[in-house]
């Protein structure tokens, strides 16, 4: 009889103790940091145009150029999660079962250390996964600015030359100039030139046409009627 359950039992761990799954998930949102690493290279000239009527202005600053790139993390892990597998359950119930209606203690605890194997292998693990990192195609940027002051800048405006000093900003500006392309250079090399929009004007008020003046008419005062004829009477007697 022993050896019937010691069968059984053994046909109870080949069926498998237990049942694994396992997935994978993310863990928390992902971030993104922005690394910014300054180019080699002397700072550069560069001039912000600004165009207004019959003038215009011009904003020189010393540039630095740097590499930006966003990279973007992910963190991931895998979970297995392990039960108690079906036929596992179902022999070892039946054996403790069996074991109480025959009286057998072997019997049931043959099925109850097969349940409690099975149980000690249940439950749920995760392991960390490497963290994934994707890199955003890097760009040149600006990074670094200060004004260029006390330059002697030449500017062209429909081939015509004007020259004049930057300000304590770097700033310079132009009056009765012509339109037409403008280029720019300190100590004859051309400066890198971007264009600004100019701020749009506010359209002008319509004209209306004001309300004609209410004068006040002031109350007429009527002369005194004439005396009647002599000899007769307003009022008989």
């Amino acid at each position: 009889m022993r050896s019937v359950w010691a069968a059984i039992a053994a046909v109870a761990f080949a069926i498998g103790c237990v049942s694994t799954t396992t997935s994978e998930r993310m863990v928390g949102d992902p971030t993104s940091v922005v690394h910014q690493d300054l180019l080699p290279g002397p700072p550069e000239l560069e001039a912000v145009l600004t165009r207004g009527e019959g003038a215009i202005a011009l904003e020189l600053s010393r540039v630095r150029w740097c590499r930006r790139q966003v990279v973007t993390s992910l963190q991931r892990e895998t979970v297995e999660k392990s039960r108690l597998g079906t036929g596992t359950a179902i022999v070892s119930t039946a054996m403790m079962a069996l074991g109480i209606a025959a009286a057998s203690a072997v019997t049931f605890f043959v099925g109850g250390g097969v349940l409690a194997a099975g149980l000690l292998q249940t439950g749920t693990t995760t392991t960390p996964l490497p963290r994934e990192d994707t890199r955003e195609r890097a760009e040149r940027v600006v990074c670094r600015r200060e004004p260029a002051t006390r330059l002697l800048v030449q500017v062209m405006v429909a081939g015509v030359i004007h020259e004049a000093v930057s300000d304590a900003r770097g700033r310079v500006r132009l009056s009765d100039v012509g339109a037409g392309p403008v280029s720019v250079a300190v100590d004859g090399v051309t400066v890198r030139t971007r264009e600004e929009a100019s701020a749009p004007k506010r359209a002008a008020a319509p004209w209306r046409k004001a309300p004609p003046e209410q004068r006040q008419l002031e109350p007429t005062t009527l002369p005194p009627p004439p005396p009647p004829p002599p000899g007769v009477r307003l009022f008989p007697e």
